[in-house]
């Protein structure tokens, strides 16, 4: 499978409470108008991909600027483990990915939930 690297920084917070709460924490941080970018669904959950989606406690909230602010969230030691703190609140990815596009539709298991795909989509 092809490896990738990607360069650009993300703005995260870790989540200490509730998704709302991070949402909240990271909309002040940022100083833009989140809440149409996610649907939370309950204190930890929420609809992404296609599917419903997870968190825990001490995971982060990302924000990902380079494809359009998109906002997800990353299980705490996958995120130390792949990312640099950079400044405050600020990551690098430094840990390669291993990626292959798409070529029918379908559903993957990740740690947060299940995500649809469609041809033509990298599948991370």
């Amino acid at each position: 499978m092809p490896r990738y690297r990607k360069s650009a920084t993300v703005r995260a917070l870790q989540i200490s409470t509730t998704l709302e709460a991070a949402l909240r924490d990271l909309q002040d941080l940022v100083g833009i108008d989140l809440s149409s970018s996610l649907e939370i669904t309950s204190d930890l959950g929420y609809r992404k991909w296609g599917g419903d989606q997870s968190a825990s406690v001490g995971d982060f909230l990302v924000l990902n600027p380079a494809a359009g602010n998109d906002l997800y969230t990353c299980e705490k030691t996958v995120m130390l483990s792949t990312y640099e703190e950079v400044t405050p609140n600020e990551f690098l990815k430094t840990a390669s990915i291993e990626a292959r596009e798409a070529t029918s539709s379908g559903e993957i298991r990740t740690l947060e939930g299940f995500s649809k795909f469609q041809p033509g989509d990298f599948i991370v």
